[in-house]
């Protein structure tokens, strides 16, 4: 909704996460996206899911926002 990056550190826990993946992978505990922009138009969002919930550091989201305009410009 924002149109910026998010991370997740824990899919069980958080409440704002729409899904359960327990039945997919239990393993998997953390989550990342990212939008794809266009024209300054969200046309897709990018996620990622991993195992570890380290948090990451500001610039490593924002890297990620530069990376979905980026792939919009494709």
């Amino acid at each position: 909704e924002s149109g910026k990056a998010i991370w997740v550190a824990d899919i069980e826990q958080d409440p704002l996460f729409p899904r359960s993946l327990g039945q997919i992978d239990a393993a998997l505990k953390g989550a990342f996206a990212f939008p794809v922009m266009s024209n300054n138009e969200i046309v897709a969002v990018l996620e990622f899911f991993m195992e570890n919930t380290k948090q990451p550091g500001p610039e490593f989201l924002r890297l990620l926002e530069t990376v979905g305009r980026q792939v919009g410009q494709v």
